[in-house]
């Protein structure tokens, strides 16, 4: 039982760590704008949901 929620949680925290970093890279490849360019994709992904 240890081991399987130990499992558990090491796989939350990897899965969590994944999309800050993930994250972050994505906002270095957006360069000296990020607003800009999250503002756009906010844009498309609220447009697809209007849709």
């Amino acid at each position: 039982i240890l081991t399987t929620t130990l499992d558990k949680y090491s796989l939350t925290i990897y899965f969590i760590g994944g999309i800050f970093i993930s994250l972050s890279g994505i906002l270095i490849l957006l360069g000296k704008n990020p607003n800009l360019h999250l503002c756009q994709i906010l844009r498309k992904y609220t447009v697809e949901d209007d849709i």
